[in-house]
């Protein structure tokens, strides 16, 4: 029989059938049996739909089918696609060029600047077979188109006084002295409509590679060469010597570009790609691993008026008395500074970066 029982929430007797006497009950209706009464804090009564809980159920196990016919079809239909692409793409890992330190005079005129440049590598990765060993004859082709491109552009002597009879004996040289050595700078310094070129054929070079980056520009050029020096290519022996570099860097080679390579290089960054099997970059955009920080600007004790006037005055000297060359320095009697310091003749600094032509070193 009905029971009473007294709900504290609502404050009045509620009536409690049995669920058993609804059997027969004429006064309860068959959607009366699906119905659950709940009672919020302001004493309302709330229905719900023992459906809403069996759409809720056919909802879940749809989702739940769906899951699993997507995880079989990754794992069934897609996994011989799936492991070929994994197999045909690796994840390189190259470094982020750090800005150099900027070179400036005792009134903070600006002597050495970094300008854009394009540059042109090759990757050796694709070139390694599975036991270790460097395809040459691939390497060797993708280099030959690479040079039919270039002409001329490309870089055929370095920093070192090394001469290269072609892109691939470049190549071949850089590897020798170094083998860990990943990437190889080719060309630098190329223009748009190179880029276009080289873009265009890119399924013909394996391994090679546009990058944006910068290059040293030397504003005053002769009348500072002696105090600045220049920068290059890095070699074998820059590496030992300085951690933070790799090959295709810049490193100072003379003056206080060299002398204070530690404080102007910086700290390059390192970033990691997906690359297919030609080099080529196959990600978005590549996943920053740490990022550069920037080199330490230098200012010098010389003043760039000073310097200027006094290179005049001593090229007048040299040519007037006919001699073979002369030097001349400005020293502060107070604090020891050096204001200025020349030597006649000079020669543009602007023209080692990257290496000089014969041509341009005989002059």
């Amino acid at each position: 029989m009905p029971k009473l029982y007294f709900d504290e929430k609502v404050n009045k007797k509620v009536l409690h059938k049995p669920i058993n006497s609804w059997r027969g009950d004429s006064s309860v209706n068959l959607k009366s049996r699906f119905l659950t009464k709940i009672v919020n804090g302001n004493g309302e009564k709330i229905s719900l739909s023992a459906w809403n809980f069996i759409y809720a159920f056919v909802l879940f196990g749809l989702v739940f089918t769906v899951l699993v016919f997507s995880i079989a079809k990754l794992q069934i239909v897609d996994g011989e696609e799936m492991l070929a692409r994994s197999e045909r793409n690796k994840v390189r890992i190259t470094s982020v060029k750090a800005y150099r330190g900027v070179i400036f005079d005792s009134n903070g005129e600006k002597l050495v600047e970094n300008v854009p440049s394009m540059n042109v590598y090759v990757s050796i990765e694709p070139f390694i077979e599975e036991d270790g060993e460097l395809n040459n004859i691939k390497l060797q082709e993708s280099m030959n188109t690479l040079g039919g491109i270039l002409g001329g552009q490309w870089e055929s002597s370095d920093t070192e006084g090394n001469i290269y009879d072609s892109l691939s004996d470049r190549v071949f040289s850089i590897y020798k002295d170094s083998i860990y050595t990943s990437k190889i700078l080719l060309a630098r310094d190329i223009d748009n409509d190179m880029a276009i070129k080289i873009k265009s054929h890119e399924q013909e070079l394996l391994g090679v590679s546009i990058d944006n980056g910068s290059k040293r520009k030397y504003i005053y050029k002769d009348i500072f060469t002696h105090i600045l020096g220049y920068t290059g290519e890095t070699s074998a022996e820059d590496i030992k010597k300085y951690t933070n570099l790799s090959s295709g860097g810049i490193v100072g080679k003379l003056g206080v570009e060299r002398y204070y390579e530690e404080k102007l290089q910086g700290t390059h960054g390192k970033q990691a790609e997906e690359i297919d099997a030609f080099g080529r970059s196959v990600s978005a955009e590549p996943y920053m691993l740490s990022e550069p920080v920037s080199g330490q600007n230098l200012y010098l004790t010389v003043n760039k008026d000073v310097q200027q006037k006094l290179y005049e005055l001593l090229g007048e000297a040299v040519t007037k008395n006919s001699a073979a060359g002369g030097a001349a320095v400005i020293e502060d009697v107070n604090t020891g500074e050096i204001l200025a310091i020349v030597s006649y003749p000079s020669y543009d600094n602007n023209l080692f970066i990257g290496g000089i032509s014969q041509e341009d070193y005989s002059k």
